[in-house]
């Protein structure tokens, strides 16, 4: 009996540790995506995050973390609407981004991130449409996540998947409806959209909001 309960309370402590210390060695988390200016990333930050994540293993929310770090600067590719080659780091970033989302395939910001190398390496890949669909499908109402997802998925050739094209056509709903403040996210999308995605833009808003489809439309009739 002593030797079991030995043994047990080993065992507990052995597991606190396992994940009290990746916890205290973790940098804060990252967002992803980036609110506003897009800062540096901390010099050691990232070596942090990658000691953190491969001392806990199983832990999908710190491979996560350490896919965002060493995908910095990606967001300001997009944002530029680069594509072709890119920095050998996003190689990696995907591949500890694939890591997480089979440890946690929940976490909707892992599915867009890999959506988001997808589309730096190839706007006009297919390929994006499936990841870009799993971060619907795991968090539809999440704001944060929103604009992003709008700019990837119209200026993909994914966008001609009806299935994408409900998922978009309900986000742009939920921002006219519930998030106005991010009638900007459909205003950027819609100048750098494919026809196909201009179009699913303009046939939704036509439903929902026609004062701000009169004003894509004026704007683009501008000088």
């Amino acid at each position: 009996m002593r030797f079991g309960i030995l043994a047990l309370a080993l065992l507990l402590g052995l597991h606190a540790a396992w994940t009290l210390v990746p916890e205290l060695a973790r940098p804060p988390r990252p967002d992803f995506p980036a609110a506003g200016t897009h800062a540096a990333v901390a010099g050691n930050d990232l070596d942090r995050a990658l000691f953190a994540a491969t001392l806990a293993a199983v832990r999908g929310d710190l491979w996560a973390d350490g896919a965002i770090l060493r995908a910095g600067g990606l967001q300001d590719d997009l944002d530029l609407g680069k594509t072709g080659e890119a920095p050998a780091a996003l190689a990696d970033a995907r591949a500890m981004a694939e890591r997480a989302a089979r440890l946690s395939p929940h976490d909707a910001r892992i599915w867009l991130l890999i959506a988001a190398i997808d589309a730096r390496l190839d706007w006009l890949d297919r390929r994006v449409g499936a990841p870009l669909k799993m971060s619907y499908y795991t968090a539809p109402n999440d704001a944060a996540l929103m604009g992003l997802r709008l700019l990837i998925a119209t200026r993909s050739e994914a966008i001609a998947d009806p299935d994408l094209q409900v998922l978009v056509s309900g986000e742009l709903r939920t921002i006219v409806k519930n998030e106005p403040d991010l009638k900007g996210a459909i205003l950027a999308a819609h100048r750098d959209a494919l026809p196909q995605g201009r179009e699913l833009i303009e046939a939704t808003l036509r439903d929902v909001d026609p004062d701000l489809l009169a004003a894509i439309r004026g704007r683009g009739a501008g000088p």
